[in-house]
Parts: structure tokens; sequence; C-alpha cells
């Protein structure tokens, strides 16, 4: 029990070195992938071509960083302190990872209008750690909760599934711009614990008593679920799984740009309007502990017909304000505040950024991010090639990731990252300075009293 316990925390720990909330690509508008940010904001290009399979993001996010769970010891090193994680916690910890590849983007934009398509492949995980779980490690310190019985059941919430978004923006005025984007969220599967609650009656660590009330929640992947496992992967309907349609979304983005001056510009959107639905394919799991066998690790997996009914996962709710400045051809800085609403909680975060183009072979941008979970976040971005091809990457958290990457104390506090790499085939530089004088020009001749 004692191991599968340390397992469970350092899977959870080391998912800080993988990689959550995109904000970094925000400002950067030589990248029409941030028009998923605010579908108001357009490219610097004509038409652009993201390419498929070379488009790929991973995150990662955590309600704790290595620095809550480690204590250094008297004359050097580091230690796990039970007591003191048990004592200093919140009710549960969280731990949330996200990838998501961009099968196709196409992406046109002209002088009044804009229109996008992409198709996109997402697979979410939240892991939850209840805070009796770590009441087992510290024995003497809850041993009064040890006797009441703990609830020790892992949150899991994961969701696999596929959008297919359109969206655009329009001139509404010379300065005021708006735009929406469609997303039609193809479920594809889903497998939740919300519904279960494992109890652990414990004498000493070799005596366990498990109790399991509840079933764990599934759709779409009874389709390829074991007949006595669910978490043995059947190959045999893969093809059915991956192009099922019986759980379809809709989501919706809003945003808006203003262009208060000729360096100026106000930007606001609402991201993640809509949640996830599932309704068919579902399956539902009983776990039971096989005779005579007390292993919690143990617990075995049956097909069950009680609670069968459709349910919904949530996607963050987003709504960012922000600005961004000209400073000089070429360079602009930016600022953004955004709340994230997520599951009841809202959280607030700030972010500064810088870019500057060096003609069409080199971009190079930073960011600095503030939120909730202090600390330092540096994030980075740089685009290369030639006209017509971008290689790019973009991070957050950029100096713990690459500079003390390989020592604890360079990574002990971070608590997310964010990472994106692709290559866009772009074409036609637009030359805004160029459109502005020629809506000034015929301003003028319109009204010849001016």
């Amino acid at each position: 029990m004692r191991f599968l316990l340390l397992i469970m925390l350092w899977t959870g720990l080391l998912g800080e070195l993988c990689a959550q909330v995109e904000k970094s690509i925000y400002f950067l508008n030589n990248l029409p992938q941030n028009s998923y940010l605010n579908p108001a904001k357009r490219s610097d290009y004509n038409f652009t071509v993201s390419v498929p399979v070379l488009g790929f993001r991973g995150g990662y996010a955590g309600d704790v960083a290595l620095s809550n769970f480690i204590q250094e010891k008297e004359g050097g090193g580091y230690l796990i302190s039970f007591p003191y994680i048990y004592n200093e916690m919140d009710e549960k910890v969280s731990f949330r990872t996200n990838m998501q590849m961009e099968l196709l983007g196409l992406y046109l934009t002209k002088d009044k209008f804009s229109i996008n398509f992409f198709v996109r492949e997402h697979l979410n995980n939240q892991f939850t750690l209840p805070r009796d779980i770590f009441a087992i490690m510290a024995q003497e310190e809850a041993y009064d909760k040890i006797k009441e019985g703990l609830h020790v059941t892992p949150g899991i919430q994961m969701s696999h599934f596929r959008e297919f978004g359109l969206g655009g923006s329009y001139s509404v005025t010379e300065k005021l711009n708006v735009g929406a984007n469609i997303r039609i969220m193809q479920g594809l599967g889903s497998i939740t614990t919300e519904a279960l609650d494992i109890i652990a009656h414990i004498d000493n660590l070799d005596e366990i008593e498990v109790e399991y009330e509840g079933y764990v929640q599934t759709a779409g992947f009874g389709l390829i679920a074991g007949e006595d496992d669910l978490f043995d992967i059947s190959d045999e309907n893969l093809p059915e799984y991956l192009t099922s349609t019986s759980n379809l979304s809709l989501i919706m983005d809003f945003g808006a740009t203003y262009q208060f001056s000729d360096k100026l510009q106000f930007e606001a959107s609402l991201l993640n309007l809509g949640a996830l639905k599932w309704k068919n394919d579902l399956t539902n799991y009983r776990l039971y502990q096989p005779e005579g066998n007390s292993d919690i690790t143990q617990a075995e997996f049956e097909e069950t017909e009680e609670g069968i009914t459709p349910f919904e996962t949530s996607l963050p709710f987003r709504m960012n304000l922000g600005a961004s400045y000209e400073l000089w051809q070429n360079t602009t800085v930016g600022g953004l505040v955004g709340f994230n609403t997520f599951q009841g909680g809202t959280k607030m975060f700030l972010m500064g950024s810088i870019d500057k183009q060096f003609g069409e072979w080199l971009g190079l941008g930073f960011t600095y991010i503030a939120d909730e979970s202090g600390g330092i976040n540096f994030g980075g971005s740089v685009s290369v090639g030639f006209p017509g091809v971008k290689l790019f990457v973009v991070t957050d958290h950029l100096f713990q990731s690459f500079t003390n990457f390989t020592t604890y104390e360079g990574v002990k506090d971070v608590r997310g990252l964010d990472a994106r790499f692709g290559v866009n085939l772009s074409f036609g530089k637009r030359n805004k300075k160029n459109n502005k004088s020629l809506v000034e020009s015929a301003s003028y001749h319109v009204n010849p009293s001016k």
C-alpha cells in the first residue's frame, strides 16, 4: 500500500516536467493560432495552412509544487515529510495534463473579414489526490482519522475528443473587429470517478479492509475495453471508437478588438461557452475486491447497469482583457488580465509580453505571467524560416524548463508548463500600415470639409 501511494504521488509530481493553459501565443500575430484565444484577432498573413501532424501542444498545471512535498534535512539532502503534507495540504490537490494535436488549420485573412477552419485532437486529464490518502503515511498525526475510515478515491476525469472549428472575424467599423468560433466537439471517450467512493478501514498497513460504493462512469470506452478489465484495451473496435459520432456537443467563443490609435489596440474574449455532453455508448463499472484478497491495488472491474445516465465534462471558462502597443516597427508590447473558471473556482492571471520580428526570417518573443501560484514564470517564443514556411516553438516557464531543468532547486516551485510547436505555411504578408493609409485617404475624399 505504501509503495502504491508513493508511485501515485511521484507520478503526479513528475508531471510537472511535462507540460497547461496556453497564454504565450496571445499577442503573436504572426501565428494565426492565436485566434483560438480571441476569434477577432487577425493574422499578419493573407493565407496560412497549418501542416497536419506537426502542430502539437502539451500542457500541465498543478495545485502544488515539489516544494510543498519535499523538506530539506538538517545537514543536507531532502526528504518527503508525510506528516507535513497531511497537516498543511488542502482537502485535495489536483494535477491536470492536456495534449493537443492540430490535424489541420486553414486561415484566410482579408481587409474586412477573416475565416478560419481547424481540426484538433484533444486528450485532457485531471487527477485528484484526496487528503485522506496521506493520512495513511502520516500515521501518528492522523491516528484518529485512520480509525474512522479513510476516503481514498483518486479523482480521475479523462476526456478524449476531436473538435471541428469554423470561425472568423468581421470589421464592423474601421476600428472595431468582432469574431466568433463555432466548435463541434466529437466526444470519443470519457472516464470519471465522481460517482465512486473507496473507503479504507485500517488497523495497520498490513490489514486493510476496503469498502467500495458507487461506480466508475465511462462513455465510448466500452467499445474498446476488455470484458473483464476496463484498462485492458482491445484494438479490435478501435476504428469504431475513433470515428464514433454518438456524442456531439457545441462550444462557442467570442472576441473583439478595438484599434484606439495607430499604435494602441484593446482586446477582449470569452472562451469555452458550453460543455462536453456524454449521452451514448455509456458503460459503468463496479469495483470489487476478490475474495480473500485485501490488497487495494488488486481491485477488479465488472460492468453494472447501476447509474447509467448522461453526464457532462466541463471545460475551463476563460475571459481575457488585454491591450497591445507598437513601440516601433515590428516591435509590440502587450498586457493581458485573464480569469479561468473551472469546477466552481476562479483564478486570475496577469501577463506582459514583448514580440520582435526580424523580417521574414526570425521572430522572438518573451512573456511574464503572474498568477495565484506565485513564483517566476517567464515564457518565450521563437519562429524561424523563410517566406512561406515558419517553424515555431512557444513555451511557458522558459527558464525553469531549460536553465535549471536538471536540478531540484530549478524545478521545485514549478506548478505548470505549456509548450507548443508546429509548422505553418504562410502566404501574402499583409501591409497593415498601407491599409491604414488607404482608409484615411478615402475618408479624406469623402469629407472634403476636413
